[in-house]
Order: C-alpha cells, then sequence, then structure tokens
C-alpha cells in the first residue's frame, strides 16, 4: 500500500513537473515571437526606441527566467526518477529475503550497498 501511494505521488509529481515545463518551453517560444514583432515595430516606427528597450528588457528577462525553471523542473524529473528506481531496487532485494532464518555476510553486505 505504502509503494503503491508512493508510486502515485510520485507520478503526479512527474506529470505536473512536466506539464509546468511544456508550459515554460511554450512561453519561452512565445516571446521570442513577441521580441521578433516588437523589434519589426520599432524599425517600422510603430513603437519609440525607449518602449522597444523597455519591452525587450522585461521579456528578456521573463525568458531567462523560465530558462532556469525549466532546468530546474528537468532536474526535478530526473532525481524523482532516480529516486524511485533506487527505491524499486531496494524493495525487490527486501521481497527477495523476507524470509530470512539467518543472517550471514552476503545479506548485509547487499542491505547495506
Amino acid at each position: 500500500m505504502v509503494t503503491k501511494s508512493s508510486a502515485k505521488t510520485k507520478e503526479k509529481e512527474i506529470h505536473d513537473s512536466r506539464k509546468e515545463c511544456e508550459q515554460s518551453k511554450a512561453r519561452i517560444s512565445k516571446l521570442d515571437t513577441l521580441i521578433e514583432k516588437i523589434y519589426e515595430d520599432n524599425v517600422e516606427g510603430k513603437i519609440s526606441d525607449e518602449r522597444f528597450m523597455k519591452m525587450t528588457t522585461s521579456y528578456e528577462a521573463e525568458q531567462k527566467q523560465l530558462e532556469e525553471r525549466v532546468v530546474e523542473l528537468q532536474k526535478n524529473i530526473l532525481q524523482i526518477q532516480e529516486r524511485s528506481a533506487n527505491i524499486d531496487a531496494f524493495l525487490n532485494k527486501v521481497h527477495q529475503y523476507t524470509d530470512i532464518q539467518e543472517l550471514d555476510a552476503e545479506i548485509i553486505r547487499t542491505f547495506i550497498s
């Protein structure tokens, strides 16, 4: 029961992280498009140089934050997957040795590693 509950929690965490990561990547792409658009508007004289600089600075700052968040989310996903794999491996070893009649050096080394 604990394993199933833990697995569900991890799956939800991974799902949420992946969803946020994809949304962030989409926003980064959208910001690239917006920066191109305001550049063209600036070249055509539709917006002033000062306004262009303010908007560009704002968009680039948001983009940088999103890129950092994407890296953080990807690391988080990998960590969750690694922990899950380690826990699964440990539980498999535990199940293998559930009916231990006598501890020996091999069993102790297995649990330590």
